[in-house]
């Protein structure tokens, strides 16, 4: 079951982390050999070789090649065990995206072991049968993994949830926000959280960072998208913080009457259909025209992303909105611009248009899971924050990874990264 398909994934990076040093030794090519399976006979990686033997490639090794091996010496340290289980084989959209996740992880392994620490990382190929998980679940009951990465097929999560249950194994689902194991599997770890749990993250979040706001509700009698305001609207009665609401229908005047003449206000609308949100926008527009001196601003929902992108900045900035998500990708960003460099040199190609970006998602996680403990602990993240909340004493956790994208009047914006400890 394990995924050895050097040519598909195009893997030159460590599987086992590990200090090389000058003395050499050789090794006889047999039939049906590959790179991948020659460095982990002998301890070494796909790299070392590839730099010992100048002419080699995957493409052209043969039977009865003799290759230069380098002698290798552990390095020190206790050994990160890591099992990942992806569809690496499929030519599906899951299978190009997983692919391109799993570079990004192993680009991470590779700087964790130059700086002398020690991870194994074994790979298992997932196919969307039921069943097919069982003898991978096999072979985790051998390696014993301290962590455990994937699945994507979700016929796939109650089994391997219990299996990370009962060996105390965390088991981070990277893509999948449908993982109902979650609730009563305390190792369940969601990088991709339900948008329930976003927005509950999100209502913590807004009284700490609006401390010296008014909330006010916009109400739309056919919203869509009202957990939001149903959840702050708990927490702010649970403090006994007050707030006010009206309807989209209502005059601007009316808007204005709920509005306070002495306080900044942050409007919540609950709903995302395109419709509302190019409503509520105008509204925002209409209201700071008529009312330049009120300090007015507009909370944006995660779902308006893919609506707002069709919109101008100049609209958005007129309406003073801050705009909630889940991952920041900067391009100007030098680390950023290293990693995809560094990406594009090894596999020779360009990060897919996705979003999140799927190679930076694979790059922070393994910086920050692999390197826990160790100096990595500072690393800041390309894109994501790889940071997990609780849902429950009982339950698992989710990826608390959230960003406001200001679009302020000024015609500046600003990315807003708190950190977000709280216990849903």
């Amino acid at each position: 079951m394990h995924n050895t398909r050097l040519l598909f994934i195009q893997c030159f990076l460590f599987f086992l982390c590990l200090n090389l040093s000058a003395q050499t030794t050789k090794h006889v090519v047999s039939k049906g050999e590959t790179l991948y399976r020659i460095s982990v006979q002998h301890g070494t990686t796909v790299d070392a070789l590839l730099r010992l033997n100048p002419g080699v490639t995957p493409e052209t090794l043969q039977e009865g090649q003799e290759l230069i091996l380098p002698h290798t010496q552990q390095s020190v340290g206790a050994q990160k065990k890591v099992a990942v289980i992806l569809p690496l084989e499929s030519n599906s959209l899951e299978g190009t995206r997983s692919v391109e996740f799993y570079r990004g992880l192993l680009m991470a392994a590779n700087r964790l072991c130059s700086d002398g620490q020690r991870i194994q990382i074994n790979t298992y190929t997932e196919t969307p049968k039921a069943n097919s998980i069982d003898p991978i679940l096999e072979e985790l009951a051998q390696l014993k993994p301290d962590m455990i990465v994937g699945p994507v097929y979700p016929s796939h999560f109650t089994k391997l949830s219990q299996f990370a249950e009962a060996n105390n194994s965390p088991l981070y689902i990277p893509f999948s926000s449908k993982a109902e194991t979650i609730i009563n599997h305390s190792q369940v770890n969601l990088v991709n959280p339900p948008v329930n749990y976003r927005n509950k993250l999100l209502a913590h979040l807004l009284p700490i960072l609006f401390k010296d706001y008014r909330f006010t509700f916009l109400h739309y009698s056919q919203g869509d998208d009202g957990e939001l305001a149903n959840e702050l609207k708990k927490l702010l009665t649970a403090n006994k913080i007050v707030f006010t609401s009206f309807n989209a229908d209502a005059p601007i005047a009316q808007m204005h009457s709920a509005i306070p003449k002495n306080k900044a206000t942050i409007v919540i609308p609950d709903s995302s259909r395109p419709e509302h949100v190019k409503d509520a926008l105008n509204k925002m527009i209409q209201y700071h025209s008529s009312y330049p001196q009120r300090a007015v601003a507009l909370m944006g929902l995660m779902e308006w992303n893919d609506v707002l992108q069709a919109y101008d900045h100049s609209s958005l900035y007129a309406t003073d909105i801050f705009i909630p998500t889940t991952s920041a990708y900067n391009a100007n960003d030098p680390q950023t611009q290293a990693v995809e460099r560094e990406y594009k040199k090894l596999f020779r190609t360009d990060l897919l248009a996705t979003t999140p970006k799927m190679a930076l998602l694979g790059y922070d996680m393994g910086m920050k899971l692999f390197g826990k403990g160790t100096q990595a602990d500072n690393y800041q993240e390309t894109q994501s924050r790889i940071s997990f909340t609780p849902i429950s004493k009982a339950g698992g956790k989710v990826l608390n990874s959230i960003f406001l994208y200001h679009y302020k009047p000024t015609q500046q914006i600003d990315l807003i990264s708190p950190k977000v400890d709280v216990s849903l």
